[in-house]
Protein backbone atom coordinates (compact mmCIF):
# COMPACT_ATOMS: atom_id res chain seq x y z
CA UNK A 1 0.00 0.00 0.00
CA UNK A 2 2.81 2.39 0.90
CA UNK A 3 4.57 1.62 -2.39
CA UNK A 4 1.40 2.39 -4.35
CA UNK A 5 0.97 5.68 -2.49
CA UNK A 6 4.57 6.70 -3.19
CA UNK A 7 4.20 5.80 -6.86
CA UNK A 8 1.06 7.90 -7.11
CA UNK A 9 2.88 10.81 -5.50
CA UNK A 10 5.75 10.54 -7.96
CA UNK A 11 3.31 10.50 -10.89
CA UNK A 12 1.56 13.59 -9.56
CA UNK A 13 4.88 15.44 -9.31
CA UNK A 14 5.86 14.41 -12.84
CA UNK A 15 2.57 15.54 -14.34
CA UNK A 16 2.61 18.80 -12.42
CA UNK A 17 6.09 19.52 -13.74
CA UNK A 18 5.01 18.75 -17.29
CA UNK A 19 1.91 20.92 -17.12
CA UNK A 20 3.87 23.90 -15.80
CA UNK A 21 5.97 23.74 -18.97
CA UNK A 22 2.94 24.79 -20.99
CA UNK A 23 1.67 27.77 -19.01
CA UNK A 24 3.19 31.15 -18.21
CA UNK A 25 1.71 31.38 -14.73
CA UNK A 26 -1.52 31.41 -12.81
CA UNK A 27 -2.59 35.04 -13.38
CA UNK A 28 -3.74 36.97 -16.42
CA UNK A 29 -1.05 39.57 -15.73
CA UNK A 30 1.60 36.94 -16.44
CA UNK A 31 0.00 36.07 -19.78
CA UNK A 32 -0.21 39.74 -20.72
CA UNK A 33 3.44 40.26 -19.82
CA UNK A 34 4.37 37.29 -22.01
CA UNK A 35 2.49 38.84 -24.93
CA UNK A 36 4.23 42.17 -24.40
CA UNK A 37 7.63 40.48 -24.43
CA UNK A 38 7.13 38.50 -27.63
CA UNK A 39 5.57 41.29 -29.72
CA UNK A 40 8.91 43.11 -30.26
CA UNK A 41 10.28 39.77 -31.51
CA UNK A 42 7.67 39.72 -34.25
CA UNK A 43 5.32 37.17 -32.68
CA UNK A 44 1.59 37.55 -32.08
CA UNK A 45 -0.41 35.64 -29.48
CA UNK A 46 -3.64 34.20 -28.25
CA UNK A 47 -4.24 33.71 -24.54
CA UNK A 48 -6.59 31.34 -22.75
CA UNK A 49 -7.33 30.89 -19.04
CA UNK A 50 -7.15 27.16 -18.35
CA UNK A 51 -9.74 25.91 -15.90
CA UNK A 52 -10.20 22.62 -14.12
CA UNK A 53 -13.09 20.30 -14.88
CA UNK A 54 -15.99 21.12 -12.61
CA UNK A 55 -15.17 24.79 -12.14
CA UNK A 56 -18.22 27.02 -11.79
CA UNK A 57 -19.35 28.40 -15.15
CA UNK A 58 -19.62 31.91 -13.73
CA UNK A 59 -16.03 31.85 -12.50
CA UNK A 60 -14.74 30.66 -15.88
CA UNK A 61 -16.74 33.32 -17.73
CA UNK A 62 -15.35 35.99 -15.41
CA UNK A 63 -11.83 34.77 -16.22
CA UNK A 64 -12.56 35.14 -19.95
CA UNK A 65 -13.97 38.62 -19.39
CA UNK A 66 -10.91 39.64 -17.38
CA UNK A 67 -8.63 38.32 -20.13
CA UNK A 68 -10.56 40.25 -22.79
CA UNK A 69 -10.37 43.45 -20.77
CA UNK A 70 -6.62 43.09 -20.32
CA UNK A 71 -5.91 42.37 -23.99
CA UNK A 72 -7.92 45.44 -24.98
CA UNK A 73 -6.38 47.65 -22.31
CA UNK A 74 -2.83 46.82 -23.41
CA UNK A 75 -3.66 47.03 -27.15
CA UNK A 76 -1.99 43.70 -27.87
CA UNK A 77 -1.70 41.80 -31.14
CA UNK A 78 -3.62 39.02 -29.48
CA UNK A 79 -7.00 37.36 -29.48
CA UNK A 80 -8.90 35.46 -26.77
CA UNK A 81 -9.39 31.68 -26.93
CA UNK A 82 -12.28 30.16 -25.00
CA UNK A 83 -13.69 26.70 -24.31
CA UNK A 84 -17.49 26.80 -24.40
CA UNK A 85 -18.08 23.61 -22.36
CA UNK A 86 -16.35 25.44 -19.50
CA UNK A 87 -19.17 28.01 -19.47
CA UNK A 88 -21.87 25.39 -19.98
CA UNK A 89 -22.62 26.66 -23.51
CA UNK A 90 -24.51 29.40 -21.69
CA UNK A 91 -25.72 32.08 -24.12
CA UNK A 92 -26.07 34.74 -21.45
CA UNK A 93 -22.49 34.21 -20.26
CA UNK A 94 -21.32 34.22 -23.88
CA UNK A 95 -23.13 37.50 -24.45
CA UNK A 96 -21.29 39.03 -21.49
CA UNK A 97 -17.94 38.00 -22.97
CA UNK A 98 -18.93 39.40 -26.36
CA UNK A 99 -20.07 42.65 -24.77
CA UNK A 100 -16.55 43.24 -23.46
CA UNK A 101 -14.85 42.05 -26.66
CA UNK A 102 -16.99 44.37 -28.75
CA UNK A 103 -15.59 47.43 -26.97
CA UNK A 104 -12.12 46.70 -28.34
CA UNK A 105 -13.09 44.80 -31.51
CA UNK A 106 -11.37 41.78 -29.97
CA UNK A 107 -11.48 38.44 -31.73
CA UNK A 108 -12.88 35.53 -29.75
CA UNK A 109 -11.78 32.06 -30.78
CA UNK A 110 -13.77 28.92 -30.04
CA UNK A 111 -11.42 26.08 -29.10
CA UNK A 112 -12.36 22.46 -29.79
CA UNK A 113 -12.59 19.81 -27.10
CA UNK A 114 -14.03 16.27 -27.22
CA UNK A 115 -16.22 15.07 -30.12
CA UNK A 116 -19.33 14.93 -27.93
CA UNK A 117 -19.08 18.71 -27.41
CA UNK A 118 -18.81 19.58 -31.11
CA UNK A 119 -22.49 20.08 -31.94
CA UNK A 120 -23.21 22.35 -28.98
CA UNK A 121 -19.97 24.25 -29.54
CA UNK A 122 -20.83 24.91 -33.18
CA UNK A 123 -24.42 25.81 -32.32
CA UNK A 124 -23.30 28.44 -29.80
CA UNK A 125 -20.74 29.69 -32.31
CA UNK A 126 -23.37 30.21 -35.00
CA UNK A 127 -25.71 32.00 -32.60
CA UNK A 128 -22.89 34.25 -31.40
CA UNK A 129 -21.73 34.97 -34.94
CA UNK A 130 -25.16 36.34 -35.82
CA UNK A 131 -24.52 39.13 -33.30
CA UNK A 132 -20.72 39.50 -33.33
CA UNK A 133 -18.64 38.84 -36.42
CA UNK A 134 -15.12 38.89 -34.98
CA UNK A 135 -14.99 35.17 -34.21
CA UNK A 136 -12.86 32.23 -35.29
CA UNK A 137 -13.17 28.46 -34.95
CA UNK A 138 -11.11 25.29 -34.54
CA UNK A 139 -11.30 22.21 -36.77
CA UNK A 140 -9.69 19.02 -35.35
CA UNK A 141 -8.02 16.91 -38.03
CA UNK A 142 -8.93 13.62 -36.35
CA UNK A 143 -12.68 14.15 -36.77
CA UNK A 144 -14.45 13.10 -39.97
CA UNK A 145 -16.98 15.89 -39.47
CA UNK A 146 -14.26 18.53 -39.84
CA UNK A 147 -14.41 18.32 -43.63
CA UNK A 148 -18.13 19.12 -43.48
CA UNK A 149 -17.56 21.83 -40.90
CA UNK A 150 -14.83 23.29 -43.12
CA UNK A 151 -17.49 24.08 -45.72
CA UNK A 152 -19.52 25.91 -43.07
CA UNK A 153 -16.45 27.86 -41.95
CA UNK A 154 -15.74 28.91 -45.52
CA UNK A 155 -19.33 30.04 -46.00
CA UNK A 156 -19.20 32.00 -42.74
CA UNK A 157 -16.08 33.82 -43.90
CA UNK A 158 -14.24 33.47 -40.59
CA UNK A 159 -10.64 32.64 -39.64
CA UNK A 160 -10.05 28.98 -38.76
CA UNK A 161 -7.44 27.06 -36.78
CA UNK A 162 -6.56 23.48 -37.73
CA UNK A 163 -5.32 21.19 -34.95
CA UNK A 164 -4.61 17.47 -34.83
CA UNK A 165 -7.01 17.15 -31.91
CA UNK A 166 -6.53 15.44 -28.59
CA UNK A 167 -9.58 13.18 -28.94
CA UNK A 168 -10.11 10.64 -31.71
CA UNK A 169 -13.34 10.43 -33.66
CA UNK A 170 -15.36 7.56 -32.09
CA UNK A 171 -16.61 6.69 -35.58
CA UNK A 172 -13.06 6.46 -36.94
CA UNK A 173 -10.63 5.99 -34.03
CA UNK A 174 -7.76 4.83 -36.26
CA UNK A 175 -7.92 7.85 -38.56
CA UNK A 176 -4.45 9.17 -39.38
CA UNK A 177 -4.35 12.67 -37.84
CA UNK A 178 -1.70 13.91 -40.25
CA UNK A 179 -3.67 12.81 -43.29
CA UNK A 180 -6.75 14.36 -41.72
CA UNK A 181 -4.81 17.57 -41.15
CA UNK A 182 -3.73 17.93 -44.76
CA UNK A 183 -7.21 16.94 -45.99
CA UNK A 184 -8.81 19.73 -43.97
CA UNK A 185 -6.12 22.19 -45.05
CA UNK A 186 -6.63 21.27 -48.70
CA UNK A 187 -10.37 21.86 -48.32
CA UNK A 188 -9.75 25.30 -46.82
CA UNK A 189 -6.83 26.37 -49.01
CA UNK A 190 -7.67 29.25 -51.31
CA UNK A 191 -11.19 29.43 -49.88
CA UNK A 192 -10.98 30.26 -46.17
CA UNK A 193 -10.55 33.84 -44.99
CA UNK A 194 -7.49 32.99 -42.86
CA UNK A 195 -5.92 29.72 -41.72
CA UNK A 196 -3.90 29.04 -38.59
CA UNK A 197 -1.88 25.83 -38.87
CA UNK A 198 -1.38 24.61 -35.32
CA UNK A 199 1.46 22.11 -35.26
CA UNK A 200 4.96 21.56 -33.92
CA UNK A 201 5.54 18.65 -36.32
CA UNK A 202 8.25 19.61 -38.82
CA UNK A 203 7.36 17.12 -41.61
CA UNK A 204 3.69 18.04 -41.30
CA UNK A 205 4.46 21.75 -41.52
CA UNK A 206 6.49 21.10 -44.68
CA UNK A 207 3.49 19.34 -46.22
CA UNK A 208 1.23 22.20 -45.18
CA UNK A 209 3.55 24.75 -46.74
CA UNK A 210 3.36 22.87 -50.03
CA UNK A 211 -0.45 22.89 -49.94
CA UNK A 212 -0.95 26.57 -49.11
CA UNK A 213 1.60 27.71 -51.67
CA UNK A 214 -0.45 26.20 -54.49
CA UNK A 215 -3.11 28.88 -53.97
CA UNK A 216 -3.33 32.39 -52.57
CA UNK A 217 -3.82 32.12 -48.80
CA UNK A 218 -3.68 34.21 -45.66
CA UNK A 219 -2.16 31.92 -43.08
CA UNK A 220 0.10 31.57 -40.05
CA UNK A 221 1.75 28.99 -37.84
CA UNK A 222 0.26 28.74 -34.37
CA UNK A 223 2.13 26.92 -31.63
CA UNK A 224 1.51 26.16 -27.98
CA UNK A 225 3.84 27.92 -25.56
CA UNK A 226 6.53 25.56 -24.30
CA UNK A 227 6.75 23.27 -27.33
CA UNK A 228 9.97 22.72 -29.35
CA UNK A 229 10.96 25.56 -31.67
CA UNK A 230 11.96 23.79 -34.90
CA UNK A 231 8.70 24.65 -36.65
CA UNK A 232 8.91 28.26 -35.48
CA UNK A 233 12.39 28.65 -36.96
CA UNK A 234 11.25 27.04 -40.19
CA UNK A 235 8.23 29.33 -40.46
CA UNK A 236 10.25 32.45 -39.69
CA UNK A 237 12.82 31.45 -42.29
CA UNK A 238 10.06 31.22 -44.89
CA UNK A 239 8.44 34.51 -43.89
CA UNK A 240 5.39 32.83 -42.34
CA UNK A 241 3.80 34.72 -39.41
CA UNK A 242 3.95 32.91 -36.05
CA UNK A 243 1.46 33.14 -33.21
CA UNK A 244 1.89 31.58 -29.77
CA UNK A 245 -1.00 30.05 -27.86
CA UNK A 246 -0.31 31.17 -24.28
CA UNK A 247 -2.30 29.43 -21.54
CA UNK A 248 -2.34 30.44 -17.91
CA UNK A 249 -4.19 29.45 -14.75
CA UNK A 250 -4.50 26.09 -13.09
CA UNK A 251 -3.01 23.79 -15.66
CA UNK A 252 -4.96 21.08 -17.38
CA UNK A 253 -2.36 18.34 -17.58
CA UNK A 254 -1.63 17.58 -21.23
CA UNK A 255 -1.23 13.86 -20.72
CA UNK A 256 -3.67 12.74 -18.02
CA UNK A 257 -3.35 9.47 -16.20
CA UNK A 258 -6.69 8.29 -17.57
CA UNK A 259 -5.45 8.78 -21.13
CA UNK A 260 -2.22 6.94 -20.42
CA UNK A 261 -4.24 3.95 -19.22
CA UNK A 262 -5.95 3.91 -22.62
CA UNK A 263 -2.74 4.58 -24.58
CA UNK A 264 0.37 3.26 -22.76
CA UNK A 265 2.63 4.63 -25.51
CA UNK A 266 1.86 8.10 -24.20
CA UNK A 267 4.33 7.44 -21.39
CA UNK A 268 7.03 8.13 -23.98
CA UNK A 269 5.51 11.55 -24.55
CA UNK A 270 5.84 12.23 -20.84
CA UNK A 271 9.53 11.28 -20.83
CA UNK A 272 10.16 13.29 -24.00
CA UNK A 273 8.60 16.40 -22.49
CA UNK A 274 10.64 16.09 -19.33
CA UNK A 275 13.94 16.05 -21.21
CA UNK A 276 13.12 18.49 -24.04
CA UNK A 277 15.49 21.44 -24.17
CA UNK A 278 14.51 23.26 -27.36
CA UNK A 279 11.32 24.91 -26.15
CA UNK A 280 10.15 28.49 -26.18
CA UNK A 281 10.37 30.17 -22.78
CA UNK A 282 9.73 33.71 -21.63
CA UNK A 283 12.05 34.92 -18.92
Amino acid sequence: METVTKAAGIKDKIFKRISMGYIVGTRVEEAIEACRKIEPLGFSATICPWNNKGDDFRIVADAYIEAAEQIIHHKLNCYLSIKTPAIGYDESLMNEIVSVARKGKLRIHFDAQSPDTADRNLSLFEKTLSDYKNLSYTLPARWNRSLRDAEKVIEMGIPVRIVKGEWADPADPLKDPEEGFTDVLSALSGRARHIAVATHNVPLLKRCMGIVREKENSWELEQLYGLPMQTVRMARGEGIPVRFYIPYGRACLPYGLSMIKKKPEMLWWVIRDLIRADSFKIS
